[in-house]
């Protein structure tokens, strides 16, 4: 019996009790997909609605926007619906505002909710990650004559083109088991028993794509359960210590990333409905779980040393004249101003311009190369442009900071420092003490999921070269995520199984042999993914890790064991 399997054992006994019939994910997903398709052919039929409507004609909004909004609000009234049932705070109104009237008149979303809302209380993590997947599976569509949303589930690549696949189970305890439960270990060893508790609830863990908290929620119960008997030695008292427990590590332990906002609120809500605790609000996940593309943001390090002149190498649509002249011009600025710079690691608009330097349309004064007027009249963010945005930012012009946060929204540019303080402090340089999770798998040959092509210098920049050619998204999330890690922490990522020997990913082998060493490595011979075609491995590292050492592996859902291996991770840096 695995450490993994000894913990899980009773702990679904929160909300779902041992009589209750596990409920079906299929007919959950149904009831998903028919209430947002109720609810936004009801809002689509409002009177006050013709505003929506000219933005959906016009193509202003699209019908996956559209579609995506709705659902975003069918899983809040979702937990407002909780919050009623079980007495839990939600912290604002979550938009009740616009929708209260259509729930109020509609009696059939109304009930929908309601039941939807029970059903998650079931088993919020799974139903919630379940039902995610089946919408993005569905094309929405919108018909302005008939006042109705439809989602479509034979026309959708969402799913592909976002590379969202629902992790198994056993490949979810064997990471948490590779790269948490040493993590775990090692903190109480090194603690004396009074400082036990203080050890444990100090381990800070991210996922970096942690959709709707496939990894978050059992990552957190694993601590509880750790935490728990340190706690409380009355073993009468055992569910309350480690309901108590939960509580402590959710509000300090867990963090999250993903682009998608209505993945980002669906693990907020399944950490929310798994903590059950009277005293935490919804909103105040939103510190812990954020939105953002987690591959795209700079650091206080990156940003002291100005803008790089690869800022300004030519993308699609640039003016190469332009590109060139602007190339000149910041190298001549950067030589002629040698100091250093010094931005506050909170000051996310800085890190914002930074980024920007990179995507912003290189076009000569007056020349609309994008058709954008605007655009082609604000200058580009070259070294002494940037000075003044870190010395005077009150002297930055309007244009351009409007520009600067026009981009920033395009791109959701994401600085891991800003918005996580309490990991990495006031200079920026912690970590998490874990990274897990299963990234997009997004094939860079693929016309869905190919990523765009304006960011590539900027993630060369970010990921010290190790972002090549056409490496897989997946291993890019492996890359950043290491320097996110806290040195002697720990990492456990699902992959494509071309991490381990395609062209592609060399650089990116070579980096993590050179900064990491592995300590454990899954592969599966089968689809181990339903509706994913792409054969997987999972591998997990320690920063800054022992150069020698024995490699545990593993393979298939089954996860049958192979021989270890003694690797030498210099030599396998050197030998790729």
């Amino acid at each position: 019996e695995t450490q993994m399997h000894r913990l899980r054992r009773g702990s679904g006994g929160l909300h779902l009790s041992a009589k209750c019939d596990p409920i079906n994910p299929n007919e959950f997903n149904l009831k998903v997909i028919r209430a947002i398709e109720a609810l936004g052919s009801a809002v689509l039929g409002q009177r006050k609605s013709e505003a929506l409507r000219q933005q959906v004609s016009t193509g202003l909004l699209t019908p996956r926007d559209f579609g995506r909004d709705i659902s975003l609000d069918v899983y809040r009234l979702i937990a407002h619906e909780i919050s009623a049932l079980r007495g839990l705070k939600l912290g604002d109104s979550i938009r009740r505002s616009e929708i209260a009237a259509v729930t109020d008149a509609h009696g059939e979303v109304r009930s929908e909710i309601k039941r939807l809302a029970t059903d998650v209380l079931a088993d919020s993590a799974g139903l919630l990650g379940s039902s995610y997947e089946a919408v993005l599976e569905c094309e929405p569509t919108v018909d302005l004559t008939s006042m109705t949303l439809r989602l479509d589930r034979t026309k959708s690549h969402a799913r592909k083109a976002s590379g969202s696949y629902y992790t198994p189970q056993p490949l979810v305890d064997h990471l948490l088991n590779a790269a948490l439960l040493p993590v775990l270990d090692s903190r109480v060893q090194n603690a004396s028993p009074s400082e036990e508790a203080e050890a444990l609830l100090g381990v800070r863990v991210c996922d970096p794509s942690c959709g709707p908290g496939r990894f978050l929620v059992p990552a957190a119960r694993m601590i509880a359960h750790r935490l728990a008997p340190v706690q409380s030695r009355d073993e009468e008292l055992e569910t309350d210590a480690y309901k108590a427990a939960l509580r402590e590590v959710i509000r300090r332990c867990v963090f999250g990333v993903d682009l998608d906002p209505v993945a980002a609120e669906l693990c907020r809500v399944a950490l929310w409905v798994e903590a059950d605790d009277p005293d935490l609000p919804l909103c105040a996940l939103r510190e812990k779980i954020r939105v953002g593309d987690a591959l795209l943001g700079t650091t206080p390090q990156l940003m002291a040393g100005g803008i790089p002149d690869e800022a300004f190498m030519l993308h699609e649509g640039d003016d190469p004249k332009a590109a060139t002249q602007l190339r000149r011009r910041n190298r001549t600025e950067r030589k002629s101003d040698d100091s250093a710079f010094r931005i506050d690691a909170r000051n996310r608009f800085a890190a914002d311009a930074w980024c920007a330097a990179f995507v912003w349309k290189k076009c000569r004064p007056g020349v609309a190369g994008d058709n954008r007027d605007d655009a082609a009249h604000v200058d580009a963010i070259t070294h002494s442009t940037f000075r003044v945005i870190a010395d005077q930012p009150d002297n930055l012009g309007s244009r351009m900071r409007d520009e600067i946060e026009r981009l920033a929204e395009q791109y959701r540019f994401f600085h891991w420092h800003a918005e996580f303080p309490e990991v990495f402090g006031e200079s920026g340089i912690g970590g998490f003490d874990v990274l897990v999770g299963n990234p997009p798998f997004l094939n860079q040959l693929g016309a869905l999921t190919a990523s765009d092509t304006t960011t590539a210098h900027l993630q060369q920049i970010l990921m010290d070269g190790a972002a090549a050619g056409y490496s897989d998204v997946a291993g890019r999330f492996l890359v950043r995520s290491l320097s996110h890690c806290r040195p002697g922490g720990r990492l456990g990522f699902v992959q494509p199984i071309s991490l381990l020997s395609a062209a592609d990913a060399m650089p990116i082998r070579q980096h993590l042999a050179r900064e990491a060493s592995l300590t454990s490595v899954w592969v599966s011979t089968e689809h181990a993914f339903e509706g994913a075609s792409v054969f997987t491995c999972a591998v997990a590292l320690t920063r800054d890790g022992p150069r020698r050492g024995l490699v545990s592996r593993a393979m298939n859902t089954s996860m049958d064991a192979l021989p270890t291996l003694e690797v030498n991770h210099d030599e396998l840096a050197e030998s790729e």
